[in-house]
């Protein structure tokens, strides 16, 4: 059995930080699919809670819609567990899904 990885030429540099890190994840360097899919999804939730408008006593309702290499899991038990966790760890009402992005390199 071979794991598919994501492979982007990751070139190690002194100065690279988390605030150069594109969607690619150049600097994380090659990554398993799944593992890609959560960084992404993981960046995507941060974004979205951050910038959406909340109001001070009323939770949230969000929809998170993410490209992924693989959206099987992310739209079947994975994805609804991730949704339990951000609500669960936000208070606000989440919804993942995941869509097919053949733009990502692997």
């Amino acid at each position: 059995m071979t794991k598919e990885v994501v492979t982007s030429g990751y070139v190690p540099r002194a100065s690279a930080g988390v605030g150069n890190l594109g969607w690619d994840l150049t600097l994380l360097g090659p990554l398993p699919v799944p593992v890609a899919d959560l960084v992404r999804i993981a960046a995507a939730a941060y974004l979205a809670d951050r910038r959406a408008y909340c109001a001070t006593t009323f939770s949230r309702s969000l929809e998170l819609t993410v490209h992924t290499h693989d959206p099987v899991p992310w739209n079947s038990r994975p994805g609804e567990l991730l949704s339990e966790l951000l609500t669960w760890l936000t208070g606000d009402a989440w919804t993942t899904e995941g869509h097919c992005f053949r733009g990502i390199s692997t």
